[in-house]
């Protein structure tokens, strides 16, 4: 990626902060990136702009190897309010299913154990390859602010392959945020303890936040674009058959019933490539019972009860066959 490292213009010279565009707001943005450095110059610039500054915005190079510490160390060292640290990425992160502990989770409580005492009312999750317009921030907490009790808000999410196209999925749900751009009131960011690291963080955090009384919303006429790599989210056998697999050796490690993955099963057999994506997430939940791997502990299951398992699957059967 030397293209993007020797394209940058100094930030000083762009003239990037007017006078007007340095208003504050009592928020921090946390971004771990780990090899980020293809997305990262479009990062900066997303957030730069934002007609509402965040007091920090932190960036965590996640055990990176490409350019992703000098991009944002040179960043942090042009703009005030940028941060610049680096986590040494543990063995067990790349082996998430056994040791089932995300690296990104770890990535934000190191970025927010470097705010000590500092005071902040909102916490913003941003990933590295998500692209947000100017006013992003601007109009999420505004919604933050007219309405006491929403303790997760954001926009909706489009995925966009790397040749431009769109990916399918997304993230529509005006009952959930997407992990990429989830921000947080602080008070139910501290309520539910926080990410818990056992995989599948962004959606216990909006399930353990509706536990705790708080409200979580997307909105509809607020938009993300995130940039997705074809794997995994191109409807193609290569990209999800073992994407599918893996997923189903998850909710296994993660207690989810296997009543519920068959049912997640035959959700993905409506979508190409159809049946071999559906079976193959039934096989990896197999596969991972058939090997007894590891499950998280029995009192963080992903949902306490059956009624949590229902309701998520009438909300999926409701946006996929659009009713």
């Amino acid at each position: 990626m030397s293209r993007n490292r020797s394209s940058l213009t100094p930030l000083g010279e762009r003239n990037i902060l007017s006078r007007k565009e340095q208003v504050m707001a009592s928020y921090v943005i946390v971004t771990p990136a780990h090899n980020e450095e293809d997305n990262l110059e479009r990062l900066f610039g997303c957030v730069l702009a934002q007609t509402v500054k965040p007091l920090a915005w932190i960036i965590v190079s996640d055990g990176s190897t490409d350019g992703t510490d000098e991009m944002a160390r040179r960043l942090a060292g042009e703009v005030p309010w940028v941060r610049f640290l680096r986590r040494e990425k543990p063995e067990q992160d790349f082996r998430r299913i056994e040791k089932v502990a995300p690296g990104k989770v770890a990535a934000v409580e190191t970025a927010l154990a470097s705010l000590g005492g500092a005071e902040y009312e909102y916490l913003a999750i941003l990933d590295a390859d998500v692209a947000i317009g100017p006013s992003y921030y601007e109009q999420v907490l505004q919604r933050f602010e007219s309405d006491r009790s929403l303790g997760i808000a954001g926009g909706m999410i489009r995925h966009i392959l790397p040749d431009g196209a769109p990916a399918r999925g997304g993230f529509k749900n005006p009952d959930a945020v997407g992990g990429p751009i989830q921000m947080f009131r602080r008070k139910c960011y501290e309520d539910i303890g926080g990410y818990n690291p056992y995989g599948h963080e962004d959606g216990q955090a909006c399930a353990n936040a509706r536990r705790q009384g708080w409200a979580v919303r997307s909105f509809s006429d607020i938009w993300a674009d995130h940039h997705v790599p074809a794997k995994g989210y191109a409807s193609t056998i290569a990209s999800m058959v073992p994407t599918c697999f893996y997923l189903g050796e998850m909710h296994y490690v993660l207690r989810m019933p296997l009543w519920f993955d068959s049912l997640m099963a035959l959700r993905e057999c409506v979508h190409k490539p159809f049946v071999l994506a559906g079976a193959s997430m039934f096989a990896g939940h197999l596969w991972a019972a058939l090997l007894f791997k590891r499950k998280v502990p029995k009192e963080v299951p992903f949902w306490r009860n059956h009624r949590e398992y229902i309701g998520l699957i009438l909300s999926k059967a409701r946006r996929t066959f659009g009713r």
